[in-house]
C-alpha cells in the first residue's frame, strides 16, 4: 500500500501546531474541544482518499485536510466501511453502481489511525451526492444511513445476493444488533432488508468485491 501525504499538508499542520502552541491550554479550548492539539497524531485531522477516474490505473490514496478534498471539485463521494476495499475497489466497480462517468472521489470511513470525525465534518460541508459502500449486514447498513447520511446507499443487487447465499457469514450477522437494521426498513432498502432478515445475512465487503457481484445504489 502506498500512502502519499500530499505536498503542502505538512506545512499545513505545521502552521497549525504552532499557531496553537503560542496559546495557553485554556485559549485553545475556546476554539475546540482539544485543548492539547498538538499532541494529535499528524493523521487524526486528515482524511485518506483516492480520485478515480475512467483512465485511474494506479493504485494508493492521499492523506488531505478536508479543504483540500473540496477544492477537488468533484461531485460525487463515496465513504468506503474497510481499508482493503477502499484501497483496491475499481472506477468501474462505483461508476457502474452509482451511473456515472465522472470523476470520484472515494474515502475511508476511518479506524482507531485514520480519524472518522474528519470524514463525518468533511460529510457536513460537502454539497454534492454521497454515497456509502459497506458490509451487507445490519451494522453496514446503519453506518451509511445514520453515520454517514449518505444520498445513496451502494449493495449487491438481489439477484447476486441470492446467488451468493454461501458467502454469507451467518455468526456475524447473529451478533449483531438487529435494530439498527430493523429501524431502516420502511426506507428504500427495504427489499434488501428484508432479504438480509430471512437469510441472517451479513456479506463483508471483500467477499462482494472478490466474487464481482454487481452492485447498484439505493437512492434515500
Amino acid at each position: 500500500r502506498d500512502f502519499c501525504l500530499s505536498r503542502g499538508l505538512g506545512d499545513v499542520y505545521k502552521r497549525q501546531a504552532e499557531k496553537l502552541a503560542q496559546r495557553t491550554r485554556t485559549q485553545n479550548s475556546k476554539s475546540g474541544k482539544n485543548e492539547k492539539f498538538i499532541s494529535l497524531k499528524p493523521r487524526e485531522v486528515f482524511i485518506e482518499y483516492r480520485v478515480l477516474t475512467s483512465k485511474t490505473v494506479t493504485q494508493g490514496y492521499f492523506g488531505g485536510d478536508i479543504e483540500q478534498v473540496l477544492s477537488l471539485g468533484i461531485e460525487a463521494v463515496v465513504s468506503v466501511e474497510n481499508f482493503d476495499t477502499f484501497a483496491s475497489v475499481s472506477y468501474t466497480q462505483l461508476s457502474e453502481a452509482i451511473n456515472t462517468s465522472e470523476p470520484v472521489i472515494v474515502v475511508y470511513r476511518g479506524d482507531n489511525i485514520a480519524s472518522p470525525k474528519a470524514v463525518s465534518t468533511l460529510r457536513e460541508r460537502f454539497k454534492g451526492a454521497w454515497f456509502h459502500f459497506g458490509d451487507f449486514d445490519p451494522q453496514g447498513i446503519n453506518i451509511g444511513v445514520v453515520d454517514m447520511k449518505a444520498n445513496g446507499i451502494i449493495l449487491p443487487t438481489l439477484e447476486d445476493i441470492e446467488a451468493h447465499l454461501s458467502l454469507s457469514k451467518k455468526d456475524t450477522y447473529l451478533r449483531q444488533n438487529k435494530n439498527l437494521m430493523l429501524a431502516h426498513i420502511e426506507t428504500p432498502l427495504k427489499d434488501h432488508i428484508e432479504l438480509m432478515k430471512s437469510e441472517k445475512l451479513a456479506i463483508m465487503q471483500e467477499h462482494i468485491c472478490a466474487h464481482q457481484l454487481r452492485l447498484t445504489s439505493i437512492l434515500m
